[in-house]
């Protein structure tokens, strides 16, 4: 059997075009697929996005509960020398979320990355999808509609289908020999994690559960060799989330994945420390009008967010530190009904603001042009009531997407209850 990862993949709507699940997702259809590989799954198990979705096993279907539409699935070995097998997948942002690309759209994604290609157009490829992926840029655009997404290269973890070596470990100094399943709670606790970074978002443990991974390496946590040549490896823990891994995986991965103060979790996608971004300065103002309101919220009022930036020159976080960045459409206004949900999503806003996160300096995707200020992939109504585009209202399913966009930014409705600012962990 040749080394490689196991990926479980959905059709789309192309017939014969699968795209691989997330790796959380497909390692959790492959551990249930171990324990019983005639079973149904609830995908709601493991991400909140597919809670109406189920995968028959015996049927080799992913199956929606409310209409009963059907999707074929499959199991995949990739070769470790593929995109996928070395740990990098590509996505581009959906209304429901991150979706990865099929195998083959994103291999050479990565390539053109790899070669700083400005863009690549996937209808060159086997299953000729209409869209111009600017590399560099992170985004895609249709050539029909031109309609714009954001993409992403992001760190993956899909489950091996071999059992690796363990890797190399730290030789203890101690000369006599140490009983790894003997050691007290007062050993670890006389340490902390050696690099910054990691004993800023991490704690030291010892309780390791039986058949833990570590998701990042997918070498098992427990060290079972107790003998005096024995090596150990310390085992950290996200202070938020709790997800343990070795500790120089996770060294290895703050020294790779950490921006500005922050990183995010490689199973569960959450953010440890305060994400901060670079937008320039301005004003952010909100008015609530209760005479008014956006469609499909009738009766409630009507929350208009007002923003404005002035042009100015970029400073060391931006592209182009020294040269002056531009603005146009500004002031940019966004809706939101004045509804509970409504006015909790104003909150996060205004907390995304303040972490400088709303706003960008970038290419403008409308425009073309370089060094201006764009939005900062947390997607807003900049109408009432004209849906035309997906830029208003009516869309019942706005407040929980940017609920959720808001989120893969480290914006939280923890943050917004707690009323703190500041990674109360640390």
């Amino acid at each position: 059997m040749s080394k490689g990862v196991i990926v479980w993949e959905y059709m789309g709507d192309i017939p014969g075009l699968y795209a691989p699940y997330s790796d959380k997702v497909s390692n959790y259809i492959e551990e249930q697929y171990n324990k019983n590989p005639l079973c149904t799954i609830e995908l709601k198990n493991i991400d909140p996005i597919l809670k109406s979705y189920d995968v028959d096993l015996t049927a080799k279907k992913q199956i929606h509960k409310a209409n009963a539409s059907q999707r074929e699935i499959r199991r995949t070995i990739y070769d470790l020398k593929s995109t996928i097998g070395k740990g990098v997948v590509w996505e581009w942002l959906t209304d429901q979320g991150w979706i990865t690309y099929d195998i083959e759209s994103l291999g050479a994604i990565e390539d053109a990355f790899a070669k700083s290609e400005a863009e690549l157009d996937l209808a060159t490829l086997t299953f000729k999808l209409p869209n111009i992926v600017l590399v560099q840029k992170g985004y895609q655009k249709n050539k029909s509609s031109g309609f714009v997404r954001p993409i992403q290269r992001r760190a993956c973890a899909y489950k091996s289908n071999v059992v690796r070596p363990q890797p190399a470990r730290r030789r203890t100094t101690d000369a006599q020999p140490i009983n790894h399943k003997a050691a007290s709670k007062s050993h670890f606790a006389k340490r902390t994690p050696k690099h910054q970074d990691v004993s800023k978002f991490c704690i030291l443990v010892h309780d390791v559960p039986a058949q833990e991974d570590c998701a990042i390496c997918l070498v098992s946590l427990k060290d079972e060799d107790g003998g005096a040549s024995s090596v150990v490896e310390s085992i950290v823990q996200l202070k938020k989330c709790k997800h343990m891994f070795h500790e120089s995986c996770m060294e290895a991965y703050c020294k790779q994945g950490q921006q500005n103060g922050c990183i995010q979790c490689p199973v569960c996608k959450k953010i440890h420390g305060v994400k901060t971004g670079n937008q320039p300065p301005g004003d952010m103002l909100v008015s609530i009008d209760t005479g008014q309101s956006v469609a499909g919220y009738q009766g409630c009022g009507m929350i208009t967010i007002t923003y404005n930036i002035s042009s100015g020159t970029q400073g060391p976080k931006h592209p182009h530190p020294g040269q002056p960045y531009i603005t146009y459409a500004f002031p940019r206004t966004g809706y939101l009904p004045a509804n509970d949900k409504g006015k909790k999503v104003l909150k996060l806003l205004e907390l995304a603001w303040k972490r400088k996160l709303i706003f960008t300096v970038g290419t403008s995707s409308t425009t073309g042009m370089d060094n201006a200020v764009i939005w900062n992939e947390i997607h807003h109504k900049t109408s009432p009531r004209d849906n035309i585009g997906g830029h208003g209202y009516p869309d019942p399913k706005y407040l929980d997407n940017v609920i959720e966009e808001l989120k893969q930014h480290g914006v939280t409705e923890e943050d917004i209850d707690g009323g703190d600012d500041s990674d109360g962990d640390q």
